[in-house]
C-alpha cells in the first residue's frame, strides 16, 4: 500500500516550500518520482528527501528538475531562500557546538537545575522565540523550554563557553536582522503584481486562486518571524493585497461569506502597513461584496469611507463607480448620477500610484467605469444612457492593450445591454447577450449568473413572454444556468 506523502508547510521554511513546490510540478506533469529522477539524472532517493524537506536541495538538482518538469525557473527563484535558511542553519549549530573550556571560574557547571537554565530557546532561521508555557503567535501552547545547550562531548557547557555563545547569538542578530532582504521583498511585489493580473478575468478562477492562497501562505510565514519595520510594512501590504485577490476570486465563486473574511483580512494587513491606498482598495472589494450579496446599502457605506481616505488614483474612481451601483440598487437616481458625476471628476484627476502601476485587479481602467456606469443607469431605468455606456466599455476594451482586456468584465457589460434592450429591441438584446455564452465554465463569476437571472427575468415581462425570440433567449440562459428551477411563471 503506498505511504500518504508527508505534509508540507510552505509558510514554515523555505526547504519545506522548495519541497512542496517540487511536489506540485512533478504531479502537474504527472510524473512519480522514479520519472523525475530517470529525467534529471538523480536518484529517487534523494528526490523523494528534497521533496519531502529532508535534505537540502542544490543548484544542479533544482536546475535539472526546473528543465525537466518544464516549470520555468520556479524552482532557481526559490533556491536563494533555501540557500540562506541553510546557511542560517548551519551557524546557529556551529554557535552551539562549543567545547568546554578552562578551569577556575569558567569552569563552573550550568545545569538543567541551575540558575543559569535559559527558560527560552533561540531560532535564527525565523527570528522566533521560544518560551515555555507560552502562546504561539498563531495561539496554540508552545513546547517545553530549551534544554541547556550541550557541548561537544555530550556533557553541560563551562559558564565561559555559554557566555561565548550567547555573545554569539547576539552577533547573529547584529547580522542578520531580517528573516527578508531587497531581493526577497522584490519576488513578493513581483509576485503579487504577476497575480493582480492574472486577477481581471481571464485566467480559470480556481488557478488564481491556488496562486494566492499559495503567496499568501507564504507571506505570512515571513512575518512569523521578524524584519525591520519598513520591511514588515512591506510585508503586510503583500499579505493585504493578496488577501483582497483572495477575496475577489472567493466573490467570484459565489461565497459572499467567505469573501468578506478574507477582505477583513487584508483590511487589517492594510492598517499595519499603513498604506492610504490599499486601505481604500480593501473598502472598495467590502463594498462590491456587499453589493453582490444583495446588501446595496452596506454597499454604499463602505464606498463612502474608502473615498474618505482615497488617494488620487484609481481607486478613488472605483470606490466612486461603486457607490453609484450601490445606490442605484437601492432606487436612489439623484444619489446614483450624483455619484456617477464623482467618478467622472475623480478620473480628471487621477494620478498614478504603486497600485495603478501594478495594474491588473488593482487598477481600475475607463472601460471598467463603463460597465459600472452601465449597470448603474440600468438599476434606474435609464436605458438610453446603459447603451452609450455599454459600447464605451466594449469599445474600450477591444481599443486597449490585449493584457488588459477583462473578457468577463466585457461580457457582463454586454448582458446589462441586453436587459435594457429587452422591451424595444428583442433582436438586438439578444445578439448583445451572445457573447456571454461563449464564457468557458472556468472563467464564469456569481456576477454573470447574476445577470442572466435578471435578464431571465425581464424576459418573463408578460409583454415579451411569448415573443418566440424570448423563448429562444431564455432557453439559452436556462442550459447556460443549469436552472431547471427557473420557470416564466
Amino acid at each position: 500500500m503506498s505511504q500518504a506523502p508527508r505534509e508540507l508547510y510552505p509558510g514554515r521554511s523555505a526547504r519545506d516550500l522548495f519541497g512542496a513546490e517540487l511536489r506540485y510540478w512533478r504531479c502537474l506533469r504527472r510524473l512519480s518520482q522514479a520519472d523525475l529522477a530517470e529525467g534529471t539524472h538523480f536518484s529517487s532517493d534523494l528526490i523523494s528527501k528534497v521533496e519531502k524537506a529532508e535534505r537540502w536541495p542544490q543548484r544542479d538538482l533544482t536546475d535539472a528538475c526546473d528543465a525537466a518538469l518544464d516549470t520555468g525557473g520556479a524552482l532557481a527563484r526559490i533556491l536563494p531562500w533555501v540557500d540562506t535558511e541553510h546557511r542560517n542553519a548551519l551557524a546557529h549549530a556551529a554557535h552551539a557546538d562549543i567545547a568546554p573550556t578552562g578551569a577556575g571560574f569558567g569552569s563552573r557547571m550550568v545545569g538543567l537545575a541551575g540558575s543559569l537554565a535559559p527558560a527560552h530557546g533561540f531560532l535564527p532561521h525565523t527570528g522566533r522565540i521560544t518560551r515555555a508555557g507560552g502562546r504561539t503567535r498563531r495561539g496554540g501552547t508552545r513546547g517545553p523550554a530549551a534544554p541547556v545547550p550541550a557541548a561537544a562531548d555530550g556533557g553541560p557547557l563551562t559558564l565561559e563557553a555559554y557566555v561565548a555563545m550567547t555573545a554569539h547569538e547576539s552577533a547573529w542578530f547584529f547580522d542578520h536582522p531580517s528573516n527578508v532582504g531587497p531581493a526577497t521583498l522584490d519576488q513578493l511585489r513581483s509576485d503579487a503584481t504577476r497575480l493582480a493580473r492574472m486577477s481581471i478575468g481571464n485566467t480559470p478562477r480556481i488557478q488564481v486562486f491556488t496562486h494566492a492562497r499559495w503567496l499568501r501562505d507564504h507571506v505570512f510565514g515571513l512575518l512569523d518571524g521578524r524584519q525591520r519595520v519598513t520591511e514588515a510594512r512591506e510585508l503586510y501590504f503583500v499579505a493585504g493585497a493578496t488577501c483582497g485577490m483572495l477575496a475577489n476570486i472567493t466573490e467570484d465563486l459565489g461565497y459572499h461569506n467567505e469573501a468578506m473574511t478574507h477582505a477583513r483580512t487584508g483590511l487589517l494587513c492594510a492598517d499595519q502597513s499603513g498604506h492610504a491606498g490599499l486601505r481604500a482598495w480593501i473598502l472598495c472589494l467590502q463594498a462590491m461584496i456587499s453589493y453582490f450579496d444583495g446588501r446595496p446599502r452596506h454597499a454604499a457605506e463602505y464606498a463612502r469611507r474608502g473615498q474618505e481616505g482615497a488617494p488620487a488614483g484609481t481607486v478613488g474612481v472605483w470606490l466612486a463607480a461603486q457607490e453609484a451601483r450601490a445606490t442605484a440598487r437601492l432606487g436612489n437616481a439623484g444619489a446614483t448620477r450624483t455619484a456617477l458625476i464623482h467618478a467622472a471628476a475623480a478620473r480628471e484627476q487621477v494620478t498614478s500610484n504603486e497600485l495603478d502601476e501594478m495594474g491588473g485587479l488593482m487598477a481600475f481602467g475607463s472601460p471598467k467605469q463603463h460597465y459600472y456606469g452601465a449597470e448603474a443607469y440600468l438599476c434606474i431605468g435609464d436605458h438610453s444612457a446603459v447603451v452609450t455606456e455599454a459600447n464605451a466599455c466594449v469599445d474600450g476594451y477591444r481599443a486597449g492593450p490585449v493584457e488588459e482586456r477583462s473578457r468577463i468584465n466585457e461580457v457582463l457589460t454586454q448582458v446589462n445591454l441586453s436587459q435594457a434592450l429587452v422591451a424595444d429591441d428583442m433582436e438586438a438584446a439578444r445578439d448583445a447577450a451572445q457573447p456571454a455564452f461563449g464564457i468557458v465554465p472556468e472563467l464564469r463569476t456569481d456576477a454573470l449568473s447574476q445577470g442572466f437571472r435578471l435578464l431571465h427575468g425581464r424576459l418573463c415581462a408578460p409583454t415579451v413572454r411569448t415573443a418566440p425570440v424570448a423563448i429562444d433567449l431564455r432557453t439559452q440562459i436556462e442550459h447556460f444556468l443549469a436552472a431547471d428551477t427557473l420557470s416564466p411563471d
